[in-house]
């Protein structure tokens, strides 16, 4: 069985933070604070979380004592006295009153024996900065004898490597990036190290690196130029690989941002952050032509419906359209797989510089989710995919301009007189027609169907100050998607002109732009958005 705690505690603060801002970082402020499968003190422990580690929030239940939050991708349930603003200071073996006994474990998952053998019973499997006892030091052995409190159990005896214990735990964030804050090359950074402790598709590709850059030196190369095309096989590296064959979870992606602080943002007139949530940063929304006021106009111009909890009462219920394999492996927690292949593509395209000896990889979910299709006159079409992406690892290779580029909105069609910018007989290709079926508007991600095959919108319209907002016009679709009376989902349209491309811009207002928002436990998130492509390329 796999555990949802294949990432190590600490690396908690790192992960992404909402992209409003950074408020929902906490720290444990007490020692061994249970992380709890649901509220109260019937949930099930899932771990021991240590003094100072750092957690991001997520929600505070309703008349409860306890808080939501996420540890590494892991979410679960704490006492909320257990959470401080602040990083607290955590005391070394025997400083500030800390045991002189005391040591923290070092390394994810080290093995706890029965012995002092590789060959002994093992006991338990030790998470990275989990606190133990030592009592008896090694001599002539390389295992320590060590006293450690288990979940679901009052203590465990036993030996472990002696290597992975220290005096005080582990600070993750000072070895997981290869730069310091000034910039300069981090003594502590061993990419080998940072991919065991949280194995991931990035840290493989960080120690790939490595070994092209460490290719390079041996050989001369100069650092500008690609990694010369003879690469050895390294041991790691395929080991790295076969651990992702295996599978792991993709980390959580950040909180959807609330529509309630996207419009504190407005107040703020905090430009940069909104155009970020938006997506909108071309004319009419550039900020040296007037774009910041219009943005700000336009967030506070656009209402949505008083609504209470309905359908979705969790953000990992739903994944917004778009929403990568990595993504939906951490949003629904389901394994992902990483297939490699080598750097000869064959045909034309010839080797790829790639990673190393990678030159593609597909990575895809080991379950199926329920992608349901939501049109404009409230069909629901759900189907039962198992989502995959196969990517090509271009490096330091020439990868082929627009490739995989279609005209058009990326998740709905479009109103057909937007077409007109390519030509007064201008017609949508087979290409754009099976990617966005007519009538479509998004597509959402849910780990089982949706209640009902319809949900017929409700629209209405709201004409808009073009210099003040950006648009002319606007329309809310909203879908009440169990029929309980309460909005789940809302689509606004905006009208305008749009961006066009290589400054060849629209002479005509057409319905470019959308944002989408869900109902999540009675408040309104952004969901993402969606804006037609006018072209690619130059």
């Amino acid at each position: 069985m796999r555990s949802r705690l294949g990432l190590s505690f600490l690396l908690g603060a790192l992960c992404s933070m909402s992209a409003l801002g950074a408020d929902e970082a906490r720290w444990i402020n007490a020692a061994e604070v249970n992380l709890r499968t649901e509220p109260g003190s019937r949930g099930a422990v899932l771990a021991l979380l240590p003094l100072g580690t750092s957690v991001r929030w997520i929600a505070t239940g309703e008349g409860s004592a306890f808080c939501e939050i996420d540890v590494a991708g892991t979410r679960g349930f704490v006492a909320c006295r257990f959470l401080s603003a602040s990083a607290p200071t955590v005391p070394t073996a025997g400083a500030n009153g800390g045991a002189t006994g005391a040591r923290w474990v070092t390394g994810a998952g080290v093995i706890l024996r029965a012995e002092p053998s590789n060959a002994s019973a093992i006991l338990a499997r030790l998470a990275l900065n989990a606190r133990v006892e030592l009592l008896s030091p090694a001599t002539d052995s390389p295992y320590c004898e060590v006293a450690t409190g288990v979940p679901g159990a009052a203590s465990a005896r036993g030996y472990t490597a002696c290597r992975y214990l220290a005096t005080s735990p582990l600070a993750v964030d000072r070895i997981v990036t290869p730069l310091l804050p000034d910039r300069q090359p981090n003594p502590s950074y061993d990419p080998v190290r940072v991919f065991w402790l949280a194995p991931s598709w990035a840290r493989l590709e960080a120690y790939g690196v490595q070994l092209g850059e460490s290719l390079k030196a041996r050989t001369g190369t100069p650092a500008h130029q690609p990694t010369p095309r003879e690469r050895p096989a390294d041991a790691e590296f395929d080991r790295m690989k076969a651990h992702l064959a295996k599978g792991i979870y993709g980390p959580v992606p950040a909180p959807l941002p609330l529509w309630d602080d996207v419009r504190r943002l407005a107040r703020a007139d905090a430009y940069g952050r909104l155009s970020g949530v938006l997506s909108l940063g071309n004319p009419p929304f550039d900020p040296a032509q007037g774009g910041a006021a219009r943005l700000i106009g336009l967030v506070n111009a656009l209402e949505l419906p008083a609504i209470r909890p309905s359908l979705f009462r969790h953000a990992w219920e739903l994944a917004p359209p778009g929403e990568s394999v990595e993504a939906l492996s951490g949003r629904f927690h389901i394994v992902q797989t990483y297939r490699t292949g080598g750097r000869e593509l064959g045909g034309d395209l010839g080797p790829v510089d790639g990673v190393w000896d990678i030159g593609r990889v597909t990575v895809a979910l080991t379950q199926p989710v329920v992608r349901t299709t939501v049109f404009r006159d409230g069909r629901l079409r759900p189907g039962v995919v198992r989502p995959s992406d196969t990517r090509v690892l271009w490096g330091a290779s020439d990868a082929p301009m627009c490739d995989g580029y279609v005209d058009g909105f990326a998740h709905g069609a479009a109103d057909a007189r937007i077409w007109r910018y390519f030509g007064a007989d201008f017609e949508p290709d087979a290409a754009i027609l099976k990617r966005n079926p007519a009538g479509t508007l998004l597509a959402i991600s849910t780990r089982s169907a949706l209640p009902a095959n319809e949900a017929p919108p409700v629209v209405t319209s709201h004409a808009l100050e073009r210099e003040r907002t950006g648009f002319v016009r606007g329309t809310w679709l909203h879908f009440d998607l169990d029929a309980d009376g309460v909005f789940d989902l809302a689509v606004w349209e905006g009208t305008g002109t749009g961006p066009g491309h290589m400054g060849e811009v629209p002479k005509t207002d057409d319905a470019y732009y959308r944002l989408f928002f869900a109902n999540i436990a009675g408040r309104w998130h952004v969901l993402g958005n969606d804006q037609f492509g006018y072209g690619c390329g130059c």
